[in-house]
């Protein structure tokens, strides 16, 4: 069974993959972005971010180089800013521990910030050619249906390092994620153009649909948050997130959290002057701004102020400080900052 997966999934990966920019290279550090960046996130959206940030870190000296707020500017709307974070770390340790060259031995690469086991899977097979496994939701919901398997990773793993074939893992690993992206979907997946069709146990019990079992994820909760937009002349007070948690590192409108009932414009007046050492006075209320997050629903209530004085202090933020309009656009905003910025200039 082994050898007849390997070559039908290798004969079909090589007659319709799709054209994706990080298969046009070998670079070890290019292919790294790109499963970086993968993580968590679909190929239609990774694409322009990921050809940007190679625009402007080309190298993995260039990256380490950089500042982490010229990082997470560059990654701004990609969400899950840890792996940016992560990224500009390991570059750092690359650079000064590797001499510039990735690693091309699976542990030496889990020994990199935020590179756990399948993304140094998928860099040792493409980048380097080593027959290591992967086992991203993609692949295991292909195995997991090839061979009629509730989808347990602990059971998947060692199905998918026997498939790896030692001569072209890299296609293969890419060739099996690709199947579970495009054919083997969650949803009605495709079976009569799949090339795995004959040989899925799933399929031949017509189990394709309950196949793997679905994990229980926790409904996100519902929130809501005043969002202040102090002005001063042609500037407007921005403040940078703590590094750590939730949209950290990044800038945004200072957002303070909103109780079922509380006014808005009150709460955050209130914030401003004990937090922030602000003295402002609510001018006008925008039209609410809704973002999701993963375990999150938003909903941000935008209201401009005029400054009136007072000392700045960075309270609750690490950095508070105003901004005109060129500067802001170059500051690493969050997409929910963006959206808000949007809703005041179309205000």
């Amino acid at each position: 069974m082994i050898e007849k997966v390997r070559a039908a999934l290798l004969s079909w990966f090589d007659s319709g993959r799709r054209d994706l920019p990080w298969r046009k290279t070998r670079d070890p550090y290019a292919i790294w972005v790109a499963e970086m960046m993968l993580q968590q996130t679909q190929v239609r959206t990774v694409v322009p971010y990921y050809q940007r940030f190679l625009a402007r870190f080309p190298t993995v000296r260039k990256l380490a180089r950089a500042s982490v707020d010229e990082v997470l500017e560059a990654w701004a709307g990609l969400g899950y800013y840890g792996r940016a974070r992560n990224l500009h770390a390991a570059a750092r340790e690359v650079v000064d521990h590797h001499r510039g060259k990735l690693p091309e031995d699976e542990a030496a690469l889990r020994a990199l910030p935020g590179i756990g086991r399948y993304t140094a899977g998928a860099i040792a097979s493409i980048a380097f050619g080593r027959a290591a496994p992967v086992l991203d939701g993609n692949a295991a919901r292909v195995l997991a249906r090839l061979v009629a398997h509730d989808g347990t990773p602990s059971l998947l793993w060692p199905l998918a390092a026997d498939l790896v074939p030692p001569d072209r893992p890299g296609d293969f690993n890419q060739a099996l994620m690709e199947l579970g992206a495009t054919v083997c979907t969650p949803r009605d997946p495709t079976c009569l153009i799949c090339p795995l069709a004959v040989l899925c146990e799933a399929r031949r019990q017509g189990r394709t649909g309950e196949l793997p079992r679905p994990r229980r994820r926790a409904r996100p909760r519902e929130a809501s948050a005043a969002c202040a937009i102090v002005e001063r002349g042609a500037q407007w007070l921005v403040a940078k997130r703590p590094p750590h948690g939730l949209l950290g590192g990044l800038w945004e409108f200072p957002t303070f959290d909103l109780a079922d009932g509380e006014e808005p414009a009150a709460v955050a007046e209130r914030a401003l002057r004990f937090d922030l050492g602000v003295e402002a006075v609510a001018i006008e209320r925008l039209r609410p701004v809704r973002h999701a997050f993963s375990h999150l629903r938003l909903r941000v209530e935008p209201v401009r102020f005029e400054w009136r004085g007072g000392r700045l202090k960075s309270g609750r933020y690490p950095s508070v400080r105003f901004a005109g309009a060129r500067a802001i656009d170059r500051l690493a905003l969050s997409a929910l900052a963006r959206k808000v910025l949007d809703r005041l200039r179309g205000s």
